[in-house]
């Protein structure tokens, strides 16, 4: 048995921070990946994304990749909006 996803979600608007940067030392470093996308919750109908869950950012594009849910948070506010962060790795 191996991991199992949801059916796949396509946000209509989000703001995406992505970051690529290298870890370690000048003799052995990799890349490693990071980022943020911020969302409204009405962008997903069923449950948030779960830690772990893979993401497909820039679809179609050529710096498409795939990122994994690292934190999902949700922040309310009942004048403004109610947002979702999700943090990436």
């Amino acid at each position: 048995a191996g991991r199992t996803y949801g059916d796949p979600v396509t946000l209509d608007r989000a703001q995406i921070v992505d970051g690529l940067a290298l870890r370690g030392s000048q003799y052995e470093s990799e890349a490693e990946v990071s980022g943020v996308v911020y969302c409204g919750r009405e962008e997903f109908a069923d449950d948030l994304p779960f830690p772990d869950s893979r993401v497909k950012l820039w679809a179609g594009l050529p710096d498409e990749r795939f990122a994994v849910v690292k934190r999902c948070e949700r922040y309310e506010h009942p004048e403004i909006a109610d947002l979702v962060v999700l943090v990436l790795r």
